[in-house]
């Protein structure tokens, strides 16, 4: 599969990467805390309390409630990383991704981890997970004079809810003569994976391209949706293509900055959306409002040109190759925008949709957090494996 050496094998560890220290697992979490957090706090705390000494002197009472209210922060502040360690640490065999000047984030390299995965109806599943050079999924060997294949997606395509030989793409590997190449990184948007294809296509010298899409990729897309929603909004900087430039942002609602960019400010965020989605009525929601009728929602259209643009330039940058195109999550009413796109820049599109709901209706196609189990990526990996298939080899009657 792979000639990449030290893989490394950890179990149920939690990786981070923040701004300011490079962290490996969850213990260093507590080593960013304690070397830059916590420090900011107290000196910071230390410089208000003097600057007050010195001109609240003559008014010792008013000192002295400062100085009051200052060590209940410190001491809040501290409580409060005790609780994100804990509360991190009990979150099951989650990776968290490293961070990415170009992407925002990728996943670590050369790693190997297996956890357990809840599926629908109470069960759950024992997985393995590989990650190879530069975060890849698959990376076989580029010595042969194989076909290549290049798959490019979000979380459908990092896959973490299938084992390392159920995701869809294993099955485009039973067509003769060919080599799989996967990068799938969780919530990544159209503009990261231009991004990903314009840094590897020389290296890689695919002939053929298959980009995962999603709709969700309309929101990843955008900063002004992005910044509205709750449930995609990763809430970590990204790039976004606006005015024909790549700019990076942060979508988070709620940006503090003693902590920057970091995990412990993406824990804050996720608990407060957490917080938001159980007391925002539905006719607050924005993204349901996106899912029942997208086009009333403001800057979604201007989300399809961007998305159009970003296209366009992924086109244009594999020039050389065939590209197919699959939308593995259809929640907005009108999927004609995606359609649209893809026949206008030559982009083939595979319809995996209707099988996926046929096939719903008697079998559990969709984990708890709506991707696929394995039945859902066979029966998507056996429709594109044949469509692939078809276009190298032509069946001739």
């Amino acid at each position: 599969m792979s000639e990449i050496k030290n893989l490394i094998t950890i179990k149920n560890f939690i990786f981070d990467d923040s701004a300011w220290f490079s962290c490996i697992v969850i213990e260093d979490t507590r080593i960013w805390a304690l070397k830059t957090f916590l420090p900011k706090a107290y000196s910071t705390t230390i410089f208000i309390i003097t600057v007050c000494y010195l001109v609240l002197k003559p008014m010792r009472k008013l000192l002295y409630i400062v100085v009051y209210v200052a060590v209940l922060l410190l001491v809040a502040s501290s409580i409060f990383l005790v609780y994100f360690w804990i509360s991190m640490a009990h979150v099951p065999g989650q990776l968290l991704p490293r961070d990415s000047e170009l992407y925002g984030w990728d996943p670590w390299p050369n790693v190997n981890y297996t956890t357990q995965i809840a599926y629908p109806g109470g069960t759950e599943r024992t997985i393995n997970l590989t990650f190879y050079a530069d975060g890849f999924k698959r990376f076989p060997s580029m010595t042969d004079n194989r076909i290549r294949i290049l798959v490019i997606g979000d979380s459908f395509t990092q896959a973490d809810h299938v084992s390392d030989n159920e995701p869809y793409y294993a099955y485009l590997e039973d067509i003769p003569n060919v080599s799989v190449f996967v990068k799938g990184v969780n919530a990544w948007g159209t503009t990261q994976e231009y991004l990903f294809l314009n840094k590897s296509y020389d290296m890689l010298k695919p002939q053929i391209i298959i980009l995962q899409f999603c709709d969700n990729d309309f929101i990843n897309n955008d900063y002004n949706l992005e910044q509205r929603t709750y449930w995609q909004n990763i809430a970590r900087i990204r790039p976004y293509f606006e005015h024909g430039k790549f700019i990076y942002k942060n979508p988070a609602l709620i940006q503090l900055p003693l902590i920057g960019d970091s995990q412990l400010q993406r824990f804050i965020n996720y608990k407060y959306d957490a917080l938001v989605e159980k007391t925002i009525s539905h006719d607050d929601n924005l993204e349901l409002k996106i899912f029942a009728d997208q086009y009333a929602v403001k800057d979604f259209n201007a989300s399809i040109q961007t998305t159009d643009a970003l296209i366009a330039l992924f086109s244009a940058r594999a020039n050389h190759s065939k590209i197919f195109s699959f939308n593995a999550c259809i929640w907005l009413s009108d999927e004609s925008a995606y359609t649209r796109i893809m026949v206008r820049h030559n982009i083939t599109v595979i319809n995996v949709a209707p099988t996926l709901r046929t096939l719903a209706l008697n079998n559990t196609v969709y984990t708890l957090d709506y991707h696929w189990t394995p039945i859902g990526h066979k029966a998507a990996g056996m429709i594109m494996r044949d469509q692939i298939e078809q276009y190298l080899y032509p069946k001739h009657s």
